[in-house]
């Protein structure tokens, strides 16, 4: 047997392709009784000051919130790509990573103001593309939550 040394971004990578190939011919994944939800929190996070992406990011954080209140988990990349990270990678970078984190995820819920955001508008069409259940309230987020508790 051969051993490649790859970076965690291209394991990462692998694993996913083999996951999308598995999904393909329909493997069916483990069943796992009761199965926390992912969602994913979209919301307006660049702005024209720091203290405007600090205030976007808090308001997706009270999302966050929320949602873990309601029993799933919360994946805000907000929090992950505050002010700081800005001069990391540009912002298609981040854009599309956001993307990719959105796609592993069992819902998005969007945080107000999303319709005035590029990258929320892009995560609402990519949702839609690939079936992801989409809320914009946390009440309707319960009920849908309620419905597939054993999903």
């Amino acid at each position: 047997m051969t051993v490649k040394k790859v970076t965690l971004w291209e394991a990462l990578d692998l694993a996913f392709s083999a996951y999308r190939k598995c999904v393909e011919v329909e493997c069916t994944k483990p069943e796992i009784p009761n199965k926390i939800k992912l969602v994913f929190i979209a919301g307006p996070y660049r702005s024209d000051t720091r203290f405007g992406t600090e205030k976007n990011v808090r308001n997706a954080e009270e999302v966050a919130i929320e949602v873990a209140k309601a029993g799933a988990c919360p994946v805000c990349p907000h929090s992950n790509t505050r002010p700081y990270f800005e001069d990391i990678q540009n912002d298609e970078f981040w854009l599309q990573a956001t993307r990719e984190i959105l796609r592993r995820c069992d819902a998005v819920i969007f945080v107000s103001g999303w319709k005035q955001s590029e990258g929320s508008l892009a995560e609402y069409e990519e949702a839609k593309r690939i079936g992801l259940p989409t809320f914009l309230h946390i009440r309707e987020l319960k009920e849908w939550m309620d419905e597939h508790k054993q999903d």
